[in-house]
């Protein structure tokens, strides 16, 4: 009777360990990764940075204050000859940076495509008087005219510069081009990442964007976000962003291996217009956080950015773009990559 209970003792033991070893169904996996840790993904980023340039802009305005007679509405200076109303003209000059990436390098012409944001200036400013009246049309008391605008970078032989070509301010793109001979070819090297689908990143993927934000070279890396913005911005990146970033190149990896693929361009982060109580310019020896401050206060406004909400023109747009304006870029002459 011994025996039989231990034979069946070993039998439910058996038994109950069959249970324990089950088949996993096979994990499912992205096109692309939420990380990355290879050496080959490592240095394909580092070589993309040979396309990826810092684009510095120059724009000269000529701003015509008004005598105080001439003072009036937009409508009423239309037309008018601004040099014989100015009581005195200042010259301004505006220099702004941002990020740009070589598409193309061949056939006498060099492409590069960037935000058009960072490249774009108006043609006139209007400055105007605060209001006497409620409700009065506002009253222009100086104008700026744009009367130049040069866009280049600094390249190993020197300073290389580029015209504006094609650019939509919808999408927020822009490219821009620099013409050469066989004698002064520059020294740029056109992205070698093949674009890839923006359609098949999810949450959480992980992206690499390189840029100049401030006009420091660097790499920084965000998780995207699949969050309905605008119909011109594709997709969010939680990447922190600074000035100088805008047209900054989105890398990233594959899940099979295979290295890395181009799916957007930077954009703009969020942000917000802050209104506040200043004194306006004190010196240093003016400042004592000591003694009550007792002179005149103004209001003052500033753009502050949210942090960590990055928008991003994505490759379906940036297809488009290059769809829609196919004219142009044949007759241009640019190089620009197929993208379905």
């Amino acid at each position: 009777m011994g025996k039989k209970v231990t034979l069946l003792g070993v039998a439910l033991l058996i038994f109950g360990g069959c249970t324990l070893f089950r088949t996993a169904a096979p994990e499912e996996v992205g096109t692309y990764e939420s990380y990355a840790g290879s050496e080959l993904v490592r240095d394909k980023l580092k070589e993309s940075f040979d396309s990826v340039k810092r684009i510095h802009n120059s724009v000269l305005y000529n701003t015509f204050v008004l005598k105080p007679a001439a003072h009036g509405t937009v409508d009423e200076l239309q037309g008018e000859s601004l040099h014989e109303l100015a009581e005195h003209t200042i010259t301004d000059d505006h220099s702004t940076a941002g990020t740009a990436i070589v598409l193309g390098n061949r056939y006498g012409r060099t492409t590069m495509i960037t935000a058009s944001h960072t490249v774009t200036f108006p043609d006139t400013i209007w400055h105007y008087r605060e209001n006497e009246i409620p409700g009065q049309l506002p009253i222009v008391e100086a104008v700026s005219v744009r009367y130049s605008a040069h866009h280049f970078l600094f390249g190993e032989d020197g300073i290389i510069h580029f015209e504006l070509a094609v650019n939509d301010a919808r999408r927020d793109l822009a490219l821009l081009v620099h013409t050469w001979n066989d004698d002064n070819t520059p020294d740029l090297k056109p992205l070698d990442v093949a674009p890839g689908n923006h359609e098949r990143l999810d949450w959480g993927d992980l992206v690499y964007a390189l840029g100049y934000p401030r006009g420091v070279q660097m790499m920084t890396r965000g998780m995207v976000s699949l969050t309905s913005i605008s119909p011109r911005r594709s997709f969010v990146v939680d990447a922190s962003f600074n000035r100088g970033f805008s047209g900054g190149a989105l890398f990233t990896v594959n899940a099979d291996g295979s290295g890395i693929e181009w799916v957007g361009i930077l954009s703009a982060a969020y942000g917000e217009t802050e209104y506040f109580l200043s004194p306006g310019r004190i010196s240093d020896s003016e400042y004592n956080p000591d003694i009550e401050y007792d002179g005149p206060v103004y209001l003052q406004r500033a753009n502050r950015i949210n942090y960590g909400i990055t928008y991003a023109v994505g490759m379906d747009e940036i297809g488009a773009f290059f769809r829609e304006n196919r004219s142009e870029i044949r007759r241009e002459g640019l190089t620009v990559p197929s993208i379905p």
